[in-house]
């Protein structure tokens, strides 16, 4: 009986010693990104009018709650031709590829 009461007060202690350190280390030695400050001097209701006046002259579209900035001007590259410039950035080693892209 009293080995079995040992074995699971031990057990307990390791399941709760597991679980208190399951969030990582937790050390001064950590230095954590600062988060980024914003200087704009625009209130809501500005940012809200700029943005609705981008809608309407079209170089800023809306689509299903996503944003997308429309391209100033058609691109004047065909697709073969973006297609060979990627691959030959690609065969430079411009562009990653694989897991190093990740």
């Amino acid at each position: 009986m009293q080995f079995t009461r040992s074995i699971l007060t031990l057990s307990l202690l390791v399941c709760a010693a597991g679980t208190a350190l399951a969030g990582g280390p937790i050390s001064e030695a950590v230095e954590w990104p600062t988060l980024p400050q914003s200087d704009s001097q625009l209130t809501r209701a500005e940012v809200r009018a700029q943005a609705q006046a981008a809608r309407d002259n079209g170089t800023l579209a809306v689509q299903n709650n996503r944003v997308y900035i429309a391209p100033s001007a058609p691109s004047q590259l065909s697709r073969s031709a973006v297609q060979a410039e990627a691959a030959q950035a690609l065969h430079k080693g411009q562009i990653l590829s694989g897991e190093a892209s990740n």
